[in-house]
């Protein structure tokens, strides 16, 4: 018996070249045919992950599938503070309609807005989210602080300067008179 050789999708299936993203969208919407949404997810990614393994290994499609959740959280997390960091540059002093950062506005707004998702429908089990002013305001600072000098020489902006401390000038130190000069001068 002669071997086969490896499975070729262009030569497989007669078909161009096509967009990856068109076939993954494809292979949920066949899904989603038979049952519903939640469901087609998971046959579409098992789907998958069977052709997968069936061409590269099991070792090697775990890898790729372990990848794409990383880089997906990671993107996901950036977006995130990158949204953050855009909403609490953009916002304006309300006497001056300056451009002006105000972490305390923000966190006030972030509040209102978990207050009322965490009431809502669309929240669907999803976790809570934090509506502690104080802690929101301690989350935006971090992230202000260790991503914003980036973030704004990313777009060319200049760095908030921050606040001088005033200096409170010392009282000069009495000098301790040496007795040994006292003495000479008593003399």
């Amino acid at each position: 018996m002669s071997e086969k050789p490896p499975i070729d999708g262009l030569r497989e299936f007669h078909w161009p070249f096509r967009n990856p993203l068109d076939l993954v969208a494809e292979l949920f919407c066949a899904c989603r045919w038979q049952i519903g949404d939640e469901e087609a997810a998971y046959f579409a990614a098992t789907y998958l992950f069977d052709e997968l393994r069936l061409r590269i290994g099991q070792d090697e499609a775990k890898k790729v599938f372990l990848y794409a959740v990383t880089k997906g959280s990671v993107l996901s997390e950036e977006h995130e503070i990158n949204m953050l960091l855009t909403r609490l540059y953009l916002m304006r002093d309300k006497r001056t309609g300056q451009h002006r950062a105000n972490v305390q506005a923000l966190a006030r707004m972030l509040r209102e807005e978990n207050e009322a998702f965490n009431k809502s429908p669309k929240r669907n089990g999803r976790p809570a989210r934090p509506t502690n002013q104080s802690s929101i305001e301690k989350q935006i600072i971090r992230i202000r602080d260790t991503h914003g000098p980036a973030w704004l020489a990313e777009r060319g902006l200049s760095p908030l300067t921050p606040k001088k401390k005033k200096t409170v000038r010392k009282a000069p130190k009495k000098r301790k008179l040496d007795r040994s000069k006292l003495q000479i001068a008593q003399r």
